[in-house]
């Protein structure tokens, strides 16, 4: 299992679109946090997400491609309308603000970093 950073450009998106976005992200364990040191939760930039996977870094921007495609074909959204950036962890430094304490999408501990794909 690998941790991975991973950036998505939808272009010519709306909000709507990265709702849709953002709750698929979820449901395959990556998440717009990382948790620091003594367990505080810090956000990410935007369309970043940060989770882990069995998979190659190849394997997961192709597995993320056919999500988004099919995610998006189904809205009407261009599905060749995106960019993807997949980054595998063997070491990071950050500067980040922490997460809002009343953030609702803060993951639960038992999906935080546990690779469904």
């Amino acid at each position: 299992m690998s941790k991975y950073i991973v950036r998505i450009q939808l272009n010519h998106a709306d909000s709507t679109d990265y709702t849709l976005l953002h709750e698929a992200m979820a449901e395959i364990n990556f998440f717009r946090y990382l948790q620091g040191a003594f367990g505080f939760w810090y956000s990410l930039t935007n369309a970043m997400y940060y989770g882990a996977a069995t998979l190659t870094a190849e394997q997961l921007q192709n597995h993320l491609d056919q999500m988004i495609e099919k995610l998006y074909t189904v809205e009407n959204t261009p599905p060749t309308n995106h960019e993807i950036l997949v980054i595998r962890e063997d070491e990071y430094s950050y500067r980040l603000f922490r997460a809002k304490a009343d953030a609702t999408d803060i993951p639960p501990p038992d999906r935080y970093l546990t690779a469904v794909i």
